[in-house]
């Protein structure tokens, strides 16, 4: 531990304040302070807060530190130099470049609500120069092409949340991926996913899907969230037994039965935790129900007690479009009561 390294000091010349095992001021005496232990190690992670211009990173490149966490700092002069670093995560910054960053160890880059004037497809095309990356985290990035990252084949994780993708052709080249997410991207194709079959964490949430036939190959998934879509069906996840959570909350799944055997069936979430009585069961499914000979009502009452076994309350709601559809809703009452009745308040009449 070093003494007098970001000692507790009323002096906030810069208006920078550092966080390594609690929030501290950073001084010019402290600065120099840093450049008399530059052979020190220091195991801390090295976060900083600006509120006013933060001009200069120069004093970072004596310390030796995994981390560098710069939030809400203004136009920085996009110079830094460190060989020790690992982990850089840039938080509402104004960071328009960053090819003068020597970071030749840098193995994790997180990006989070970069300024929206910069030109953020320059800076996918600047990361390559870190050629040891093994993370990339983009967050809110609006990039047009993301054909950069295709040389990035040693990547094992990779994160595009709300980032506005439309075509993942780029992606196909990385078959090291072991973790991809892509939430909030609302018209993204997803037809390369297939061929990442290292993958073990994918996250597809709010992404208007309707079919994950794709993710079929994928057999290693062990975390799969595609949960807040427009999926019906969940068949193809039937084969990847190593999956260890599955969230496909609000989504409209009627063959969640087909899981059921899996030996992790009490990690698979489908229907709402926060508000069971959005849970649907809908009308026109019900009917179907009645009619079919392939959805019988034994399957309909398993499904009803996977959901009990979640904890949820499985609620029928009559939609008012539905109910519009029937002229004499008696006769609604008719062809549907008989199967409730049946169902032994496996279904609770909302």
């Amino acid at each position: 531990m070093l003494p007098h390294l970001f000692p507790r000091t009323e002096n906030v010349n810069d208006n920078i304040l550092i966080h390594s095992e609690e929030l501290k001021t950073l001084s010019e005496w402290d600065k120099a302070m840093i450049k008399t232990y530059q052979n020190q190690i220091i195991d801390w992670a090295l976060r900083i807060w600006s509120n006013q211009d933060l001009q200069s990173l120069d004093f970072i490149r004596f310390l030796k530190i995994d981390v560098l966490q710069l939030n809400n700092c203004k136009n920085i002069i996009p110079k830094l130099e460190n060989r020790t670093i690992k982990e850089l995560r840039l938080n509402d910054c104004d960071i328009f470049s960053v090819k003068d960053f020597h970071l030749e160890n840098l193995e994790m880059l997180h990006f989070t609500n970069l300024s929206k004037q910069q030109k953020q497809n320059k800076l996918v095309q600047e990361i390559l120069q870190f050629k040891k990356l093994k993370s990339v985290y983009l967050f809110s990035f609006k990039i047009v092409d993301v054909s950069p990252l295709s040389q990035m084949t040693g990547l094992t994780v990779l994160c595009l949340n709300d980032c506005d993708i439309r075509s993942t052709e780029a992606l196909r080249p990385l078959i090291n991926l072991t973790e991809l997410f892509l939430d909030n991207n609302k018209k993204v194709d997803i037809t390369i996913i297939q061929y990442l079959t290292k993958l073990q964490v994918l996250e597809l949430q709010s992404c208007n899907l309707v079919s994950i036939d794709v993710l079929r190959p994928l057999t290693k998934l062990e975390v799969l969230t595609i949960s807040t879509n427009s999926l019906v069906y969940i068949q193809p996840l039937v084969e990847m037994k190593q999956l260890d959570y599955l969230s496909a909350s609000y989504n409209k799944i009627l063959d969640s039965n087909v899981m059921e055997q899996h030996q992790n069936f009490n990690k698979f979430y489908f229907n709402e935790e926060i508000q069971p009585t959005k849970i649907e069961l809908s009308v026109a499914n019900i009917l179907r129900s009645i009619n079919s000979p392939i959805i019988s009502l034994k399957s309909i009452q398993k499904q009803a007690r996977s959901v009990k076994s979640q904890n949820n309350s499985f609620r029928l709601k009559v939609s008012e479009n539905l109910q519009k559809q029937f002229n004499n809703f008696s006769q609604f009452v008719a062809r549907a009561g008989s199967l409730l009745q049946q169902m032994n308040q496996a279904v609770e009449w909302q």
